[in-house]
C-alpha cells in the first residue's frame, strides 16, 4: 500500500468520521436536553478574575479550550462596546452551547487520526487504518462528541497519550517519555479517570527495558520513566492549578464522587460489575460484533506480544477495573477504553491481512504471495463488522435532529397557555422530562384534581418514558385514574413507534435518544401529555318544601 493510498484513506475515514460527529449537534437548541452540559459552558463562559471553576466534580482543562474558543469567536461577532461574557448570558447562550459542543465534535474527530498513529506505530499502516475506522464510527463515541461535557476531550488526549507510549515500546527516548507524560497529564486534568494512563505509561517503558535485557529493578531506576512521572503532574497542575489551590473545593468533590460512585447503588441502571459492562456498555455503546472483535484482538494480543501490547492490556486492565468498582456506572464511562482496544483490534487485522509487524510481511516489508487478495478480503469482512455501528449513528443523528417532544409542548404551551399560569406537573422530583417554562410558567407539583382546583391551576403536565423510568415515569396510577375522571386531555406527543421493538437507553443517564433500536422512536424526548382540569361540577339545587 503505497504512501498515498494511506494518506487518502485516512483522509476519507476521518471525514467520515467529523461528518458523524458535527452533525446535529445543534439538537434541542435554544433549549437544553443534554444532562452535565450545565456543569461546564457557564463554567467556561467564566473565569473573570482566575482560573479557578469553582467546581472540583470535573478538572479545568476542558473549561479553559472552551473558554478560549467562547473567547476567541465573541471578539469576531459580539459588538465591540459589550462585554464577550454579557453577550453569551443573553441572546447569545445557545451559541455559547453550541460552540462548546462543536469543540467537543472537533476533538471527537481528532480522535480518529491520534488512533491510527498509536495503531500504526503498533501493527504497521493496515493497522493504523483499520482502528481509525473503527473509532469513525463507534455509536457511543459517535454520540457523545456532540456533548459540550468532558468525556470525549479526554479520549482525544487519552489517543495521544497512547502514541507517545507506543513510541515508548519501539524507541524508548527521553522526549517519548515525557510527551507521554505530558498527554497523560493533560488527559486528567480534563477527566480524572485517565490518571490510569500512569499504568500504561508505566508497562511500556519496562516492557522496553525487559527488551533490551534490563531488570525491572533497573527500569524504574532509569531516569527516563521520571521525565515521563515529572510531565505527567507538571502538565496536570498547570492545566487544573486550582485542583491544589482549592484544596476545599477538591476534597468536598471527591468526597461527593466517592459517595455517589462508591457507596449506592441505583436500581434504575442495568447492573454494575461485569453483567453490566459486557451485556450492557459493550454490545450497546460498542456494538456487539465490535465488542467481540475487541476480546479476540485481546488474546491475540497475549500470545503475539507485539511491542506495546503489554502497556495497551495494562491500561484496559487498570480502566476496566474501575469501571469493575464502581456502583453507578453510565455508558461513556467506557468511552476512554476505545483508543486502546481500537489499536489492539487493527493489530489483529493487520496480522490477518499478512501485514502486520507480526505478520507474515512485516512493518515495512512486501505481502506474500496472493497478499493483494488477503488484504481485501480482510478489509472487506472489517467494513461489514463496521456497517451496523455506521447505520446506528447515521440514525441517530436523523433522530437528533428532529424536534424534541419537549420542545413540541413547550411551543403548545406557549400558543395556549397565558404566561404566567401555574401548571401542574407530575413527578416534580425528576425536571428532566419536562417542557422547559423557566420565566414563564411555574410548574408545580400535581398532587390531584381537588388541590389543583382550589389553588387555581387549570393545567396539568406528565412526561413518561418507560425505558427511563426513573426520570419520567409519568402520573401514578391513582393521579391517571384522577385525571381520567376530571380533565380533558387536550396534547398528547408520544415518541415511540407502535409495533416496534422498545428501545435501548443508558437507563442511569436522563438522555431521550436511545443507543440502539432507533429506529423504535419517531423523534427524541419522552411522551408528554397535557391536560384541561375540567370546571367543578355545580351541586344540583335542592327543591324547596311547599308549605
Amino acid at each position: 500500500m503505497s504512501r498515498a493510498v494511506r494518506v487518502a484513506a485516512l483522509v476519507a475515514i476521518t471525514l467520515l468520521g467529523g461528518w458523524l460527529r458535527f452533525a446535529s449537534t445543534d439538537f434541542g437548541l435554544p433549549q437544553l436536553y443534554r444532562p452535565d452540559e450545565q456543569w461546564v459552558v457557564p463554567k467556561a463562559r467564566g473565569f473573570e478574575h482566575d482560573w479557578n471553576p469553582r467546581f472540583g466534580i470535573y478538572p479545568a482543562a476542558q473549561m479553559i479550550v472552551q473558554h478560549g474558543v467562547l473567547r476567541a469567536w465573541a471578539s469576531r461577532v459580539a459588538p465591540a462596546d459589550r462585554p464577550w461574557r454579557t453577550f453569551y448570558m443573553q441572546e447569545g447562550e445557545p451559541l455559547a452551547y453550541l460552540l462548546a459542543r462543536r469543540t467537543s465534535a472537533a476533538m471527537g474527530t481528532l480522535t480518529i487520526p491520534a488512533t491510527w498513529a498509536a495503531a500504526s506505530l503498533y501493527g504497521g499502516p493496515v493497522a493504523g487504518l483499520a482502528a481509525a475506522a473503527i473509532v469513525a464510527v463507534t455509536p457511543l463515541h459517535v454520540r457523545d462528541s456532540k456533548f459540550a461535557t468532558v468525556d470525549v476531550a479526554m479520549v482525544f488526549w487519552v489517543a495521544v497519550a497512547l502514541w507517545w507510549t507506543m513510541r515508548i515500546s519501539r524507541r524508548g527516548r527521553t522526549r517519548d517519555h515525557a510527551g507521554a507524560g505530558i498527554a497523560g497529564g493533560l488527559a486528567t486534568a480534563t477527566k480524572y479517570p485517565a490518571a490510569v494512563l500512569a499504568v500504561a505509561i508505566a508497562a511500556g517503558h519496562v516492557g522496553r527495558r525487559r527488551r533490551e535485557g534490563r531488570s525491572i529493578l533497573r527500569s524504574w531506576r532509569d531516569v527516563r520513566l521520571w521525565f515521563a512521572g515529572w510531565g505527567f503532574v507538571a502538565a496536570f497542575a498547570l492545566a487544573t492549578p486550582y485542583f491544589f489551590l482549592d484544596w476545599r473545593e477538591t476534597k468536598e468533590s471527591f468526597e461527593y464522587q466517592r459517595g455517589a460512585f462508591l457507596s449506592t447503588s441505583n436500581p434504575h441502571q442495568d447492573g454494575s460489575g461485569w453483567r453490566w459492562f459486557v451485556g450492557h456498555a459493550i454490545p450497546d455503546g460498542f456494538g456487539a460484533e465490535t465488542g467481540l472483535l475487541y476480546l479476540v484482538a485481546i488474546a491475540w494480543a497475549l500470545r503475539r506480544r507485539t511491542p506495546g501490547s503489554f502497556a495497551l492490556l495494562a491500561f484496559l486492565a487498570a480502566a476496566t477495573s474501575g469501571l469493575l468498582r464502581s456502583e453507578t456506572v453510565y455508558y461513556r464511562y467506557a468511552l476512554p477504553l476505545l483508543p486502546a482496544a481500537a489499536i489492539l483490534a487493527g493489530g489483529l487485522v493487520a496480522d490477518l491481512a499478512g501485514r502486520g509487524r507480526c505478520g507474515d510481511a512485516g512493518a515495512g516489508g512486501r505481502a506474500p504471495a496472493g497478499g493483494v487478495a488477503r488484504t481485501a478480503a480482510v478489509a472487506a469482512a472489517l467494513a461489514a463488522l463496521l456497517v451496523p455501528d455506521l447505520v446506528r449513528s447515521v440514525r441517530s443523528n436523523a433522530l437528533l435532529a428532529r424536534t424534541d417532544t419537549r420542545t413540541l409542548a413547550r411551543e403548545w404551551i406557549l400558543e395556549h397557555v397565558p404566561a404566567g399560569a401555574k401548571i401542574a406537573a407530575t413527578d416534580m422530583a425528576n425536571p428532566q422530562g419536562k417542557p422547559p417554562l423557566v420565566g414563564r410558567n411555574e410548574l408545580v407539583e400535581f398532587e390531584g384534581i381537588e388541590q389543583a382546583r382550589a389553588a387555581g391551576i387549570e393545567w396539568v403536565v406528565s412526561d413518561s418514558l418507560p425505558p427511563l423510568a426513573y426520570f419520567s415515569k409519568g402520573p401514578t396510577e391513582a393521579l391517571q385514574l384522577e385525571l381520567d375522571r376530571g380533565a380533558t386531555p387536550t396534547f398528547d406527543v408520544d415518541p415511540i413507534v407502535p409495533g416496534r421493538p422498545e428501545p435501548v437507553f443508558d437507563r442511569a443517564d436522563g438522555f431521550y435518544s436511545p443507543l440502539r433500536r432507533i429506529g423504535a422512536m419517531a423523534r427524541p424526548g419522552p411522551r408528554v401529555r397535557i391536560w384541561r382540569i375540567d370546571p367543578a361540577p355545580v351541586p344540583a339545587p335542592v327543591p324547596s318544601r311547599a308549605p
